[in-house]
């Protein structure tokens, strides 16, 4: 059984190391200022900014250069609701544990998903948020803050890893999986 999963996961990873980069494209590669690489999770282009706002457990304000400020739906999840209209099952928990994990100020990095649509219907910036090494969207999964959500049956480029991690939060009962 170990190696029907150890095998799919090898060739997952295999192929993020494969995968060309133009250079215009490419984050700055790590430093001693903490600038995440772009090949930390196989990411493919990222704008630098500063988180300004955590609206709720899949949605952030990003401050970018020249003080421009974009509202980012986070791609490939789904957390519960944690509005003034509805508040769902894990809901404030998700929008907590997000606000703790990226505190106002803090330094992020939003990559684009190729395979998906630049805005949402709402206008809304769509994509991965990196703070250092860490894939902000993948841990909120992983802790079970938020769920694996594929829009208009369109798999994003990070499925299968989200797909781990949330089997892992269901079977250890994790945050939104109590519910």
């Amino acid at each position: 059984m170990k190696a029907l999963v150890f095998v799919p996961v090898v060739l997952l990873l295999g192929g993020c190391a494969l995968a060309q980069v133009p250079r215009e494209e490419r984050t700055p590669s790590a430093s001693a200022t903490g600038t995440p690489s772009p090949h930390a999770s196989g990411t493919h282009t990222g704008r630098v900014g500063t988180v300004a706002w955590v609206d709720d457990g899949d949605t952030v304000d990003v401050s970018f250069g020249g003080g421009r400020r974009e509202r980012v739906r986070l791609i490939g999840i789904n957390a519960p609701e944690d509005n003034p209209e509805r508040v769902e099952c894990h809901g404030k928990d998700a929008t907590s544990a997000l606000r703790k994990r990226l505190p106002l100020g803090t330094r992020v990095v939003l990559v684009r998903d190729r395979g998906q649509d630049r805005r949402d219907r709402y206008g809304r910036l769509l994509g991965y948020l990196q703070s250092g090494d860490t894939d902000i969207n993948r841990w909120l999964v992983g802790q079970g803050h938020a769920q694996v959500y594929v829009y208009m049956h369109r798999p994003f480029e990070r499925y299968d890893s989200y797909s781990l991690a949330q089997s892992r939060a269901q079977r250890l009962n994790l945050g939104l999986w109590q519910c």
